[in-house]
């Protein structure tokens, strides 16, 4: 189809552009949480747009989102491409939806979704990815995979985000309930030897080490030099001790 050959021009000329940029500095993510039928069709679908980059940029870091059902990860990795997922399970937690105060101090970690499971990191690791009975593979699985055919595998999204209306919460889960999900993730993760990129660092639903303006009550903000950013003082300092 003509767009596809669209697509496979644009990673070529960024493949070009950006050929002597090291892999330290660029990779490339294919897209953002394709929708798509199956291995077979990720192949055809992807597979001449990473053809093409690697002519100009052989060594090139290029990574592919395993966001749908359908897919086991073993497509992307047959083409050499490192695996990514975007870990917001449980999503009742991760994405908020109710900013009730009444509601939102209910709220802990480990968590109890409505149907009574308990999650924890570990729940998450062995949950099937999405939560969806549908799909085949848990994050561990999908690690494996990544491993059976020598690429990468990273966490390429996690955390906690929603929206008030458009705006910042007054609001949110209590700091400490954020601290422990924070905790027990990340230290999961990296003793599974998963990489992770977080989300939520400055996130809409304001939890993170930095917001647009002070907005939760409570927060010790402190303005970012140089910046329009406003750094919650004891986030950042919670993040720096727990990344020595």
């Amino acid at each position: 189809l003509p767009i596809y050959k669209e697509y496979t021009a644009f990673w070529g000329m960024l493949a070009h552009r950006y050929a002597d940029i090291p892999n330290k500095y660029l990779s490339f993510n294919l897209l953002v949480e394709p929708e798509i039928d199956g291995d077979e069709a990720y192949v055809s679908v992807f597979g001449p747009a990473v053809k093409e980059t690697r002519a100009y940029s052989p060594q090139r870091c290029i990574i592919a989102d395993i966001h749908d059902g359908r897919l086991t990860g073993s497509g992307a990795a047959s083409l050499g491409v490192a695996l990514s997922y975007h870990l917001y399970d449980p999503r009742e937690f991760c994405v908020v939806d109710n900013f009730d105060t009444s509601y939102l101090k209910t709220v802990t970690w480990p968590y109890k979704d409505t149907k009574g499971k308990v999650w924890n990191a570990e729940a998450m690791m062995n949950s099937r990815l999405g939560d969806v009975q549908e799909c085949i593979l848990s994050l561990r699985g999908l690690k494996k995979v990544a491993e059976d055919n020598n690429v990468g595998f990273m966490i390429g999204e996690w955390g906690i985000f929603g929206s008030a209306l458009g705006k910042l919460p007054t609001h949110t889960y209590d700091r400490g309930v954020v601290r422990d999900f924070y905790e027990d993730v990340i230290k999961t993760l990296d003793n599974n030897n998963i990489g992770w990129c977080i989300t939520d660092w400055a996130g809409e639903y304001s939890v993170g080490v930095v917001s647009t303006y002070p907005a939760v009550d409570g927060v010790n903000y402190s303005k970012a030099e140089d910046s329009n950013l406003y750094i919650d003082v004891d986030m950042f300092k919670f993040f720096e001790n727990l990344l020595k």
